[in-house]
C-alpha cells in the first residue's frame, strides 16, 4: 500500500517531465518505430504514453467515474504484450473484467475493452513492461452514498483476512471471483467492533457470508455501516436468518 502510494507520487511527478515535449494527440516515434500506447477511458483517449528506456509511466487524473478502459498498443511497439493498471486515490489497483478474464492489469491483445463494475474513479494510470496478468484474484468492492467506493483485491489460498484502507460508511458489497478461483468462495465483513454485517440480495434471506454467483450487489442491512475487516474463506457456507 505504502509502496503503491509512493509509486503513484513518483509517476505523477514524472508525467510532467515525460508529457511536456509531446502532444497527447501524436504518438512518440523513434526512427521509424511507433512505440505509442494509448489508454482509452470510456472510449476516449485519456493519455498516450511513449516508451522511455523500456518503461512506460506517467500519472493522470480523471474526476468522474468511468465504466471501461481499453489499451491500444502501436503496431510497431517493441513490447506488444505490455500491460497497464489504473489506481484509485489511495494507490490501490482497480480490477476490471474482459470475459472470461478478471484482473488488475490490462492488455491490448486485440480483444477490446475491459469493464469496471461498478464504475471507478481513476487517479493514476500506469503502463509497465513488468506487469503480468494475475487472473485468479478475488475482488471485493464496498459502495457508499454519493458514489464513494472501495475496491480491494484478496488473494485467497486458505482463509484471508485484511483491514480495508477506508472504513466507510458503506451500504453495498460486491464480490467478483476470478475464473481461476473457486466460484463458490464466500466472504464476510465485520464492523469496527468485530461483529459480522448482514446483507441481502434479491430474494435471498439475510446472510452474513456473501458469494459472487454472478448475481451482483449485496445490500448491507441497516444502511450505512463502518467496515473494519474483510474475510474470504473457502470453508464459508451460506448462512441465513429469516427476514
Amino acid at each position: 500500500m505504502r509502496q503503491s502510494l509512493i509509486l503513484g507520487s513518483i509517476l505523477a511527478a514524472a508525467s510532467s517531465v515525460l508529457a511536456a515535449p509531446m502532444a497527447q494527440s501524436a504518438p512518440y516515434t523513434n526512427g521509424t518505430l511507433d512505440q505509442s500506447v494509448a489508454v482509452l477511458l470510456d472510449g476516449k483517449v485519456d493519455v498516450k504514453f511513449s516508451v522511455i528506456r523500456n518503461r512506460i509511466s506517467t500519472g493522470a487524473e480523471n474526476r468522474s467515474p468511468v465504466s471501461t478502459v481499453e489499451i491500444k498498443v502501436g503496431a510497431d511497439a517493441l513490447k506488444q504484450d505490455i500491460r497497464c493498471q489504473v489506481l484509485d486515490a489511495a494507490g490501490i489497483p482497480i480490477a476490471a473484467t474482459r470475459t472470461p478474464n478478471f484482473d488488475i492489469s490490462f492488455s491490448d491483445s486485440k480483444k477490446g475493452i475491459w469493464t469496471f463494475d461498478p464504475p471507478a474513479m481513476i487517479d493514476v494510470i500506469l503502463c509497465d513492461p513488468n506487469l503480468v496478468g494475475k487472473g485468479s484474484d478475488v475482488n471485493v468492492t464496498l459502495g457508499g452514498n454519493g458514489g464513494d467506493s472501495l475496491n480491494t483485491l484478496v488473494n485467497v489460498v486458505k482463509s484471508t483476512s485484511q483491514t480495508p484502507v477506508a472504513s466507510g460508511p458503506f451500504n453495498t458489497f460486491l464480490l467478483n471471483v476470478g475464473v481461476n478461483s473457486n466460484p463458490a468462495l464466500r466472504c464476510q465483513i465485520h464492523d469496527v467492533h468485530g461483529m459480522p454485517i448482514f446483507g441481502t440480495r434479491g430474494e435471498n434471506r439475510v446472510h452474513t457470508t456473501f458469494s459472487d454467483a454472478k448475481k451482483g450487489i449485496w445490500n448491507l442491512e441497516n444502511g450505512d455501516v463502518e467496515v473494519g475487516e474483510i474475510i474470504c474463506d473457502p470453508s464459508f457456507v451460506a448462512d441465513n436468518r429469516a427476514l
